[in-house]
Protein backbone atom coordinates (compact mmCIF):
# COMPACT_ATOMS: atom_id res chain seq x y z
CA UNK A 1 0.00 0.00 0.00
CA UNK A 2 2.58 2.81 0.80
CA UNK A 3 4.50 1.59 -2.36
CA UNK A 4 1.49 2.12 -4.48
CA UNK A 5 0.92 5.64 -2.32
CA UNK A 6 4.75 6.35 -2.94
CA UNK A 7 4.23 5.90 -7.16
CA UNK A 8 1.33 8.05 -7.29
CA UNK A 9 2.96 10.67 -5.42
CA UNK A 10 6.39 10.51 -7.91
CA UNK A 11 3.32 10.26 -10.81
CA UNK A 12 1.42 13.71 -9.64
CA UNK A 13 5.47 15.68 -9.12
CA UNK A 14 6.32 14.48 -12.66
CA UNK A 15 3.03 15.68 -14.25
CA UNK A 16 3.10 19.22 -11.97
CA UNK A 17 6.67 19.60 -12.90
CA UNK A 18 6.09 19.06 -16.89
CA UNK A 19 4.64 22.52 -18.05
CA UNK A 20 7.36 24.69 -15.87
CA UNK A 21 10.51 21.88 -16.45
CA UNK A 22 11.63 23.91 -19.28
CA UNK A 23 9.78 26.46 -19.42
CA UNK A 24 6.31 26.13 -20.86
CA UNK A 25 5.93 22.39 -21.26
CA UNK A 26 7.43 21.79 -24.90
CA UNK A 27 6.01 18.25 -24.79
CA UNK A 28 3.31 19.86 -25.94
CA UNK A 29 5.16 20.04 -28.89
CA UNK A 30 4.54 16.43 -29.57
CA UNK A 31 3.81 16.08 -33.36
CA UNK A 32 1.98 12.42 -35.31
CA UNK A 33 5.95 10.42 -35.69
CA UNK A 34 8.55 9.99 -32.66
CA UNK A 35 11.08 11.10 -35.00
CA UNK A 36 8.97 14.59 -35.69
CA UNK A 37 8.12 14.73 -32.28
CA UNK A 38 11.77 14.57 -30.99
CA UNK A 39 12.94 17.34 -33.55
CA UNK A 40 9.86 19.56 -32.49
CA UNK A 41 10.51 19.13 -28.81
CA UNK A 42 14.79 19.88 -29.62
CA UNK A 43 14.02 22.74 -31.50
CA UNK A 44 11.33 24.14 -28.84
CA UNK A 45 14.36 23.63 -25.96
CA UNK A 46 16.92 25.04 -28.27
CA UNK A 47 14.98 28.23 -28.78
CA UNK A 48 15.30 28.52 -25.20
CA UNK A 49 18.51 28.58 -25.32
CA UNK A 50 18.69 25.89 -23.11
CA UNK A 51 21.78 23.84 -23.61
CA UNK A 52 21.81 20.88 -21.09
CA UNK A 53 19.29 18.41 -22.11
CA UNK A 54 18.26 15.17 -23.75
CA UNK A 55 15.30 14.45 -25.66
CA UNK A 56 14.12 11.27 -26.18
CA UNK A 57 10.87 9.74 -28.21
CA UNK A 58 9.72 6.04 -29.02
CA UNK A 59 6.97 4.10 -30.30
CA UNK A 60 7.54 1.71 -27.91
CA UNK A 61 7.76 1.99 -24.15
CA UNK A 62 11.02 1.13 -22.09
CA UNK A 63 12.82 1.67 -19.48
CA UNK A 64 15.14 4.43 -18.02
CA UNK A 65 16.61 5.44 -14.50
CA UNK A 66 17.68 8.60 -13.48
CA UNK A 67 19.01 10.20 -10.36
CA UNK A 68 15.77 11.11 -7.69
CA UNK A 69 17.24 15.19 -8.51
CA UNK A 70 16.92 15.18 -12.25
CA UNK A 71 14.79 17.17 -14.06
CA UNK A 72 12.37 15.32 -15.80
CA UNK A 73 9.50 15.10 -17.95
CA UNK A 74 7.28 12.81 -20.25
CA UNK A 75 4.23 12.12 -22.02
CA UNK A 76 2.70 10.23 -24.58
CA UNK A 77 0.57 11.29 -27.77
CA UNK A 78 -0.46 10.12 -31.34
CA UNK A 79 0.90 6.38 -29.65
CA UNK A 80 4.44 7.32 -28.89
CA UNK A 81 6.36 8.43 -26.17
CA UNK A 82 8.91 11.46 -25.40
CA UNK A 83 11.16 12.13 -22.27
CA UNK A 84 13.20 14.94 -21.93
CA UNK A 85 16.10 15.14 -19.19
CA UNK A 86 17.87 18.07 -18.21
CA UNK A 87 21.53 17.19 -17.80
Amino acid sequence: MQSSILILLCLVSIAAACPGLFGMGELQNMQSTSVDSSKAVNGALEAKQLNRFVVVCSETPFVFTVRADTAYCGATKNGHNCHAFAM
